[in-house]
């Protein structure tokens, strides 16, 4: 399930930038943006497009910065998906997802 997914990537990415680990944090940034991408997921898949590149460069010192806004922008989609799940009938309160 992409929620449960996505919430394990932001997990490794935060681990990753807090570690310096530019190699941990490249592979889940550029699988998170592919996977956010393939949900329309737009603001998610470009935060974790930049935090992509940032570890591909090197340069992972404002990366905990920007695992903040791609947490921000996940629990932002998460809320949206609830509120259009419920709308229609179906809920996602139960769905795994990324705890803050």
């Amino acid at each position: 399930m992409f929620l449960e997914d996505a919430g394990r990537l932001i997990e490794d990415m935060r681990r990753a930038a807090t570690a310096g680990d530019g190699d941990g944090l490249w592979i889940a940034a550029h699988t998170l943006k592919s996977t956010a991408g393939t949900m329309g997921a737009v603001r998610l898949s470009d935060i974790s497009r930049a935090l992509e590149h940032a570890a591909r460069e090197g340069s992972v010192e404002t990366a905990p910065d920007d695992v903040e806004r791609a947490i921000a922008a996940f629990e932002q989609l998460r809320t949206t998906l609830s509120r259009e799940l419920a709308e229609m009938g179906a809920g996602i309160s139960d769905a795994p997802g990324f705890e803050r």
